[in-house]
């Protein structure tokens, strides 16, 4: 219980010097620490920088929620991540079966973006409140107060870092322009502009690569999660890849092949597992508690953090779940364009991983009143298909599950997703460093595809590894930001908040 404390003191700490660019209406107060603790009483000892650290992984953890950076002026975008990714791709549509219905999620299907929604809003609140607070940790490293050994300090700037780099690698990746920020807010009126693209990825790239420098390559059993030597390297070629820099994301790829310890699990159903989270398939995860944790999924408490897994879970269920009694949120749905990508190779065994497709078909699945057995039909949805990864008889175990809550993980980067980067960036020139037993994009793409149980390719191109990528990482975050770098679908960035370009007065300049 010592950590929840911890986490408590945080967020007075990031009450006092503000929360840089986030919550539009924090000008209009006028708040005082909640218990006079402040960054010149806080961060004297390892667990009070443990706890900045936690606070900044809370973030990442609201993408999926609301907790109250978010939940100002009525924006509560509710599972905003999955809006933003997943419902903007050609992976999934709105399913409008039974007059189901939701204005501002159906703009975003229709790749109508506008700078008032809520859920564009509150991507962008949750990333720059985890950039904030990652630059708190760093700034009162050397504080001059702390009892910090060496390092511990390196360790502690190299998880920062990386944390302060996943946020603006997203940010470049959701904006493209959006503002570079390497410390704290001083003022509530301090204004940010806007970045220019390669900065902005390169501000991203170098944090990772500070990590990667002093970061663990692993953790003990109760920090399984946390940012790893591996985690940050195989970011680093990810980078690379955005940046087309493609002889760079070779050498950080074929190094996280050789040493980092990563493999493809046997079958593919498993990986989304609740019983298999962090496995030696997961680069990085966003971690949620359970079993048996906290069933409020409709504000992430960041006071109740007692480690830096969020003890609330996400409510996937509900906005996944194509029955009838699953609520008015059970907005996503594939796209049929999806299942003829599948259809064109038949006996992929992703196929029956990922999606119902099969009238009769057990749908059987965890909800608020327990588990509820039924079985799929086409009328569930409005293109006679419905999302089974995450779902199906491997995800209903009630350890994992708490009133329609779930507790199991999103996986954010697998080891599968750093192959086909890693093809990518062969087929465009990069040259082999002779390190990993992968030295071509066939034997990259081959590794997924004979999992999956199809034949191997020779010869494979561009638009082979695209295809073999969105069927491996379907309903997964990569798709929609593949679409925009590889301008196809009518893909584009979205505009920033209209509160935040109104907040910085004219400094922003939208997109």
């Amino acid at each position: 219980m010592e950590k929840r404390y911890f986490i408590k003191i945080l967020l007075a700490i990031v009450v006092v010097i503000g929360s840089t660019v986030i919550i539009q209406s924090c000008n209009k107060l006028n708040l005082t620490p909640l218990d006079k603790t402040t960054t010149s009483t806080f961060y004297t000892k390892k667990s009070d920088f443990d706890a900045g650290l936690f606070g900044s992984y809370s973030s990442m953890q609201d993408f999926w929620a609301i907790n109250s950076a978010s939940s100002f002026g009525g924006h509560n975008g509710w599972g905003s991540f999955w809006v933003v990714s997943l419902m903007a791709s050609d992976d999934a549509e709105f399913n409008t079966s039974y007059g189901n219905s939701a204005s501002d999620v159906q703009e975003v299907d229709a790749l109508t973006f506008k700078a008032n929604n809520r859920f564009i809003f509150t991507m962008y609140a949750e990333i720059y409140e985890g950039i904030n607070r990652a630059n708190i940790v760093l700034e009162q490293v050397d504080n001059g107060k702390n009892d910090l050994t060496d390092g511990e300090k390196k360790a502690i700037v190299a998880e920062a870092k990386f944390l302060r780099g996943f946020f603006h690698f997203l940010a470049a990746q959701l904006w493209k322009t959006a503002p570079i920020v390497t410390e704290t807010a001083k003022t509530l009126q301090q204004t940010y502009s806007n970045s220019d693209p390669a900065a902005l990825l390169q501000a991203s790239l170098d944090d990772f690569k500070a990590a990667a420098a002093d970061l663990p390559t692993s953790w003990d059993d109760a920090n399984t999660g946390r940012a790893t030597k591996w985690s940050a390297r195989a970011y680093e070629g990810k980078v690379n890849v955005w940046m087309q820099k493609w002889n760079d994301a070779v050498d950080a790829f074929e190094d996280v092949e050789k040493n980092g310890g990563f493999e493809l699990l046997d079958d593919y159903e498993d990986v989304f597992a609740s019983a298999h989270e962090n496995s030696k398939e997961s680069v990085f995860e966003v971690q949620f508690g359970g079993p048996y944790s906290d069933d409020n999924s409709w504000i992430l408490d960041d006071n109740g953090n007692e480690d830096f897994k969020s003890t609330q879970g996400t409510a996937r269920v509900w906005f996944f779940n194509p029955r009838t009694d699953a609520g008015s949120q059970r907005w996503y749905v594939p796209t049929t364009k999806l299942k003829a990508l599948f259809d064109e190779e038949p006996g992929d065994k992703r196929l029956d991983a990922s999606f119902y497709y099969k009238e009769g078909e057990d749908l059987t699945s965890y909800d608020g009143g327990g588990i509820s057995a039924s079985t799929f039909t086409a009328d569930l949805s409005s293109t006679g298909l419905a999302m089974k990864k995450y779902m199906g008889s491997k995800n209903i175990d009630p350890a994992f599950y708490r009133n329609g809550v779930t507790f199991n993980n999103e996986r954010f980067f697998r080891y599968s997703e750093l192959l086909l980067l890693h093809a990518e960036a062969l087929l465009n020139g990069g040259a082999p460093k002779g390190i990993s037993v992968y030295q071509t994009a066939d034997a990259c793409i081959n590794k997924t595809r004979s999992r999956a149980g199809l034949g191997a390719l020779s010869g494979a191109t561009i638009e082979d590894l695209q295809k073999e990528k969105q069927k491996e990482l379907c309903f997964e975050p990569a798709r929609y930001f593949d679409m925009v770098r590889w301008n196809i679908g009518g893909a584009k960035i979205y505009p920033f908040p209209q509160d935040e370009i109104d907040r910085n007065h004219g400094s922003l300049i939208q997109n």
